[in-house]
């Protein structure tokens, strides 16, 4: 294998000195992070419409506007309900491929709009188009990264999303509504469509289809010739195995087991917490916000200020996740939000009541709170919670549980979305960020005490950690996590390239394998115990 034919690494541990590579991972970490810069451009797009529509002179209704704002968190409910069926039908990379010819139309008929129903009609459509992608993007890059990268580049879609809302904003200031639609609507998809076409689709959802030669070749073709993908496909084999020619019925009573049923609840959690935080609401209120603030900021400069940070804070996270471990950044991520949160509640308290000496003079601590929330957010609840849904998330069940996780998510984005201007009313400005600092110190608390650390572990590793344990096996635990914790070089395990044929041989093959590393394993573990 010669290196300059592709990037290599040089990864240690219990995989040894094994030569990966590494360039596929990225191309297609980026090209399933494109999926994510839609969803950034759709939500800076409102923020852009609104101002521009009340400069061309078009009347819009309170209504009209609610919906426009709102309208998307409806297309995620009805993407995400739809794409569990396609994602187990289909697969992560086809999904994401031939999901971009219609939201590409979605776009032009936004952009081709002539009334105000037609805008909401395209951006239900390009909501829902674009929903249908969020349960098989993180699914995917968690499935084609090493251990190693996998921190880094889960996180990669949440920068890509920032860096949307940031384009978003910057376009939509310099050009007109329709020209924005055209222009990023269509270019991002047309990228996915052509990118996607020449790689491989998940090796772990070909294994689930018995597709056991397309698997190792996929799993080559991304981690390289030397990496033992024989052993994640085993793995996977073993999964679908149990589950085969399952059906949704099937999937769902493996969902109330506990080792499965457990991690679902917790990711479900993170993401009802991820909108209670209210880094959503705020990302699309924020010229709102701003205003009330006092600030004499331009409302497009206030959205490129946010942009910025958001986008600032993810590029941060994405190498900070694999450095720190996730359950550390979640837990500091909510604490900075927690606090930001209740500065900018107390001084909107204090101009509540009357108590600021000087507004001007003091019109800055709302927006430092503000960019500081925004960053802090961004740093660890934003990205670590679409990792928790590759990583936590058992791969047998994971096209229906995403589905009705993401259902979940939509719907109480919705309800947040819609109750803010409300909440601002009931509660004032300073309630309202009070309750939603409270939201965030509650995150850090239950992800300090429910939240399993996931840095440097393979996602069959993962499943293991929710599995209900003997009590007898309690020292073999305490060894097997020492044994995590030192992670001694050792030599490669033997690779056999082939050691997958599709043959009456295939079944045996596999057991030889998992044999082999079972072997390789207790050689290991015998020095330990001694």
């Amino acid at each position: 294998m010669e290196k300059s034919a592709h990037t290599v690494i040089d990864v240690a541990g219990y995989l040894g000195n094994i030569q990966l590579r590494q360039w596929p991972q990225y191309v297609g970490t980026l090209l399933a992070g494109l999926t994510q810069l839609e969803i950034g451009i759709v939500m800076a797009f409102s923020a852009v419409l609104l101002p521009q529509l009340e400069a061309d002179g078009v009347e819009v209704s309170p209504e009209h506007q609610s919906l426009l704002v709102s309208i998307t968190t409806a297309g995620i409910v009805l993407g995400c309900s739809l794409s569990t069926v396609l994602l187990r039908y289909m697969g992560p990379r086809r999904l994401m491929m031939l999901h971009s010819p219609p939201a590409a139309a979605s776009w032009l008929l936004v952009a081709a709009a002539s009334d105000v129903r037609l805008v909401i009609a395209g951006r239900l459509l390009v909501s829902f188009f674009n929903a249908v992608t969020l349960p098989c993007y993180q699914a995917y890059i968690c499935d084609v990264a090493v251990p190693r990268l996998r921190g880094r580049l889960s996180a990669t879609p949440e920068v890509l999303c920032s860096l949307g809302v940031l384009i978003g904003y910057g376009v939509g200031s310099a050009v007109h509504w329709t020209h924005m639609a055209a222009i990023l609507g269509v270019l991002p998809n047309v990228l996915i469509f052509a990118g996607f076409l020449w790689l491989p689709e998940s090796p772990s959802w070909l294994t689930a289809q018995l597709q056991f030669d397309e698997a190792a070749e996929a799993g080559r073709f991304y981690k390289g010739d030397d990496y033992p993908v024989e052993r994640e496909i085993e793995a996977a084999a073993r999964r679908a195995e149990k589950s085969e020619r399952v059906t949704v019925r099937d999937v769902l009573r493996k969902m109330a087991h506990r080792e499965t049923l457990l991690p679902i609840l917790l990711v479900t959690g993170l993401f009802v917490f991820q909108i209670l935080s209210g880094m959503l609401a705020v990302l699309s209120y924020v010229v709102t916000i701003f205003q009330m603030a006092g600030t004499s900021l331009d409302e497009y400069m206030c959205a490129v200020i946010i942009g910025v940070t958001r986008l600032a804070a993810n590029v941060l996270a994405s190498g900070f996740a694999d450095r720190f471990g996730r359950r550390t950044l979640l837990i500091g991520s909510s604490l900075m939000s927690a606090l930001s949160l209740a500065t900018l509640g107390a001084y909107f308290w204090a101009q509540q009541r009357g108590q600021l000496a000087s507004a001007d003079s003091l019109g800055w601590v709302p927006v430092t709170a503000l960019i500081l929330y925004m960053a802090a957010a961004n740093f660890g609840i934003g990205p670590v919670t679409w990792m928790a849904m590759g990583e936590l998330v058992p791969a047998s069940v994971s096209s229906v549980a995403n589905g009705a996780i993401l259902l979940v998510w939509g719907a109480v984005y919705f309800g947040v979305l819609q109750a803010f201007p409300y909440l601002t009313r009931w509660l004032g400005a300073h309630g309202t960020f009070w309750a939603f600092a409270a939201c965030c110190a509650a995150l850090a608390a239950f992800a300090a005490l429910l939240l399993p650390e996931t840095r440097g572990l393979e996602l069959h590793q993962v499943e293991t950690l929710f599995a209900r344990r003997p009590p007898t096996d309690a020292s073999q635990d305490k060894k097997a996590d020492d044994l995590r914790a030192v992670r001694p070089r050792r030599e490669p395990l033997p690779v056999q390239r082939n050691a997958l044929q599709l043959d009456g041989q295939q079944v045996q093959e596999l057991r030889q394998v998992r044999r082999r590393t079972e072997s390789c394993t207790a050689e290991f573990r015998t020095p330990a115990a001694n």
